[in-house]
């Protein structure tokens, strides 16, 4: 009964993760309004729901942006390498902080 809750889950964010994108939520005219400092990575294969020319586009348009280009590393970062994205955040907050 567990495993089937979970798969319900699942399946309703990605129903709404695909809404979304189908809608083209568009909030990059409040990025400007966004002035902490805020780390964007993104997958050196193009991630295809987040591409590189994403990351570099959202990065672009942050004032206090940090870009970082991974590889190896899937769509969902701190689920696919856990201790990768957790030594890249805490390099990144000794700098910023």
């Amino acid at each position: 009964e567990v495993k089937a809750i979970q798969d319900q889950v699942e399946i309703e964010h990605a129903i709404t993760q695909a809404e979304l994108l189908l809608n083209e939520l568009d909030v990059t005219s409040i990025l400007p309004n966004i002035k902490q400092a805020c780390l964007v990575s993104c997958n050196l294969k193009n991630d295809p729901w987040f591409s590189s020319q994403n990351a570099i586009e959202l990065s672009n348009s942050l004032d206090n942006a940090t870009l970082i280009f991974l590889d190896s590393i899937g769509h969902i970062a701190p689920i696919t390498d856990t201790t990768a994205v957790n030594a890249l955040i805490d390099l990144w907050l000794q700098l910023v902080v």
